[in-house]
Parts: C-alpha cells; structure tokens; sequence
C-alpha cells in the first residue's frame, strides 16, 4: 500500500504497515547463496525501485490513483 500523496523515495507497505520487502532463500552456501532482486516488467521501473539486496520497494516517481489504482508485477 502506498498513497498517491507520497514523496518519491517512499517505501511501499504491507496492508500491516510495515515496509514490504521480497523475501526469497538459497541452499546454497557462502557467496552461492547471494540474491539479486529486480523488477521484471519495464512499465513498473518507471514507478518503482527495488533494493536489489535487501528486497525493499520504494517509489521512483509520483502516483496518481486515478491514472492507475493497482500496479501488478513480478
């Protein structure tokens, strides 16, 4: 969840409140079990960002509801 009154840079939260940040798990070990994370659609970038370490999004861009309530991506 995110408000359209939101400054660029503001991190994108769960319907708790709280930062929503991607979460995955490698078996591997050591430097093999290092993750990137990236956004697959393009269309998406021009809105949203995400910490390619830590997983968090934020907004790269102002939201207008009335231009696109639901952002969907992977």
């Amino acid at each position: 969840l995110i408000s359209e009154s939101a400054s660029i840079n503001s991190v994108v939260l769960t319907d708790r409140n709280v930062p929503l940040v991607i979460r995955a798990a490698d078996a591997d070990k050591d430097s093999n079990a290092l993750l990137v994370y990236h956004i697959v659609e393009p269309s998406v970038h021009t809105y949203f960002a995400i910490d390619s370490s830590t997983g968090a999004i934020h907004t790269v861009l102002s939201l207008d509801y009335e231009e696109t309530s639901i952002f969907h991506f992977t």
